[in-house]
């Protein structure tokens, strides 16, 4: 990389083929223990970068001319293209998944239990496996969905008294109602307003 990046500092504004002898570089190199590179090292390195694409090597010239190489932009680079295809990819992936229905399967239930600590998210006790309810933030009777991002874990108890009740104004009295301290509090209300911004961005992808 560092060899790389040499090369593009002898581009001239809007010039991507440069000339360039590999014994420069080497002077101007360092190598770990802070010495030129040698000629060898340079040499190999350069191989190196034509092989992967990185730089095309003009193989017309006659011997004796100085090297000339064309520096290829990054977008340019098939593996570099490859890495950001794949990035790409993940990305739709996750977006995809955060747009599922994590409410009706049992598979996606659990990795919301498991996400909220296995608690309740409004008074933090302590559930099992088949003692958890989902909660939505944004009711479903209020146009909710079942997206990730908009069921937190809750107890047979909370679930049953927050109703169609708005989630944070729950918390708050949940808060009061001496089941929370005020850093739990905090906390709690910290994590709903990140779930919530994360919600309506998979809401506007949604629609």
């Amino acid at each position: 990389m560092s060899i790389y990046y040499y090369l593009k500092a002898y581009f001239e504004e809007g010039q991507r083929n440069i000339t360039v002898n590999l014994s420069e570089l080497g002077e101007n190199l360092l190598s770990d223990i802070g010495k030129p590179m040698s000629h060898d090292v340079i040499k190999r390195g350069i191989n190196d970068l034509v092989k992967l694409n990185i730089i095309y090597k003009n193989n017309q010239l006659r011997p004796g001319q100085v090297n000339e190489y064309e520096v290829r932009l990054p977008s340019e680079i098939p593996e570099v293209i490859d890495m950001i295809n794949a990035d790409k990819n993940i990305s739709i992936e996750k977006k995809n998944e955060d747009l599922e229905d994590f409410y009706t399967n049992p598979e996606k239930r659990i990795k919301i239990f498991e996400r909220d600590n296995k608690k309740c998210f409004y008074c933090l006790c302590e559930l099992q496996n088949n003692t958890f309810y989902l909660d939505h933030i944004f009711p479903r009777a209020k146009g909710g969905e079942n997206y990730k991002f908009n069921l937190i874990t809750a107890c047979k108890t909370c679930n049953s008294k927050k109703s169609d009740k708005d989630a944070e104004t729950f918390l708050l009295d949940s808060y009061r109602g001496g089941l929370l301290t005020q850093e739990e509090f905090m906390n709690q209300k910290v994590t709903l307003k990140n779930l919530t911004e994360k919600y309506k961005e998979c809401k506007s992808i949604g629609i």
